[in-house]
């Protein structure tokens, strides 16, 4: 059995590598014109001009364009990064490939703001089910699509609230790292710290499991 699940995380961690090298000509695309928009003025300037274009009242079809663009960019790279690094961590598929889909396909429909906060709630959703399975001691085995779509629903209704805390969230921030940026540097490590704690214990809780089984 041990050979058997050193066999599958060695499989898994070899498949994650390969996508990330086909992912790093389009990454290096996205960070290519990212520096150009930001390096050469005139450059970004006609693009903001072209993006103000109108065909009427309220209507500007390059500035919605560019922003589900960048919707389905933000969604779908949160979905490989989650992908790519827990399943280099843990030795198991973290993320289907289709729920990138999904999430690269909300991004798009709804903003990144709305794809970010939605599987941040997905992941809440979803820990709170499993957590809710062991208590009552059932095994709950359901994909993550489900939850993704409820973090969603959730994240449409609860946006503007989540959008004014998060600008109080990034004043304060802000203030901190001009007036004691120690605090800032402190309180990031800290936070590194913990995930990397975090990460430890599900990782000796999953082997744990493993032998048990």
């Amino acid at each position: 059995v041990e050979d058997a699940l050193e066999h599958e995380r060695t499989q898994a961690r070899a498949q994650v590598l390969r996508e990330l090298a086909w992912l790093i000509p389009a990454l290096a695309a996205a960070l290519g014109t990212f520096a150009i928009l930001v390096w050469f003025p005139p450059i970004g300037q006609a693009w903001r001009q072209a993006a103000e274009w109108s065909v009427g009242p309220g209507s500007q079809p390059l500035a919605g364009l560019a922003y589900s663009a960048f919707g389905l960019m933000v969604g779908a790279a949160a979905g490989w990064l989650l992908r790519i690094v827990f399943t280099l961590i843990f030795g198991r598929e973290a993320l289907g490939s289709g729920d990138i889909y999904i999430l690269a396909a909300a991004g798009a429909a709804g903003g990144w703001d709305i794809v970010l906060l939605g599987l941040l709630l997905a992941v809440g959703i979803a820990l709170a089910a499993y957590a809710i399975s062991l208590l009552l001691k059932r095994t709950l085995t359901i994909p993550f699509g489900p939850w993704l779509a409820l973090g969603f629903v959730a994240a449409l209704w609860q946006n503007q609230r989540a959008a004014l805390h998060a600008q109080e969230y990034y004043e304060a921030i802000r203030y901190a790292w001009t007036h004691q940026a120690s605090v800032c540097w402190l309180g990031a490590g800290l936070m590194l710290i913990g995930s990397a704690a975090a990460i430890a214990a599900a990782r000796l809780v999953r082997r744990v499991l493993e032998s048990r089984a």
